[in-house]
């Protein structure tokens, strides 16, 4: 909402983008996420920046997430 008051349309939408692809691939804190219970703060994070710096293709194994290894190939 702060990015849309100061009319950073674009950078909104990457930010609204990645948090929906991590919700829907279960890359989530395990306060909400009912299927995995091992992902960090920290790689749910990781995850966020990857797809807001590649929004076109991400470059992470979401295997390796879900298991709590690298997760960066």
């Amino acid at each position: 909402m702060l990015l849309d008051h100061f009319e950073l349309f674009e950078e909104a939408q990457l930010i609204k983008n990645a948090v929906e692809k991590s919700l829907k691939l279960h890359i989530t804190t395990p306060d909400i996420n009912t299927k995995y219970d091992n992902i960090t703060t920290t790689k749910v994070g990781d995850f966020i920046e990857d797809v807001i710096n590649n929004p076109n293709d991400s470059n992470l194994n979401f295997t390796n997430i879900h298991l709590g290894q690298s997760t960066i190939i």
